[in-house]
């Protein structure tokens, strides 16, 4: 059997006052949000391909991406390996849009974290950074 290569995965971590920015996908057959990302394939320069994605996804322009964290995802009923890197990146500009390919795009508070359907490692990242309190208020 030939072993196959894992795909690196990018995201984007972007804070604006008390709000993160994400993005709603299909996810296993569920719509859930998640942070700014997509797959970095050959030839692209990492953190280029970072700025692009978010500006294409969500309208905004991003800088000063800083690595946050890195680490391996295995999806349920695949032979997948993804390798995620999370970038902690600063607002630069641009405005509010929806891209080709998104559900939704919103800036969360921590308020309105706790109505909605948020993927489990982008979750688990939110609490971590003390964005998210998964506790009743």
């Amino acid at each position: 059997m030939e072993k196959q290569s894992p795909q690196l995965i990018v995201n984007a971590i972007v804070l604006r006052y008390d709000n993160v920015l994400l993005r709603k996908r299909e996810i296993e057959g569920e719509d859930q949000w998640v942070f700014p990302g997509a797959e970095l394939f050959k030839d692209e320069p990492l953190l280029t391909h970072l700025g692009q994605v978010v500006e294409h996804q969500t309208g905004y322009h991003i800088d000063n991406a800083c690595i946050y964290q890195v680490y391996d995802v295995f999806p349920k009923d695949s032979d997948a390996h993804w390798v995620v890197m999370d970038f902690e990146a600063k607002l630069a500009g641009g405005e509010l849009k929806v891209g080709e390919g998104v559900l939704d795009v919103a800036w969360v508070s921590n308020h309105a974290a706790k109505l909605m359907p948020i993927e489990k490692n982008t979750l688990e990242l939110l609490v971590d950074l003390r964005i998210f309190d998964p506790k009743p208020h």
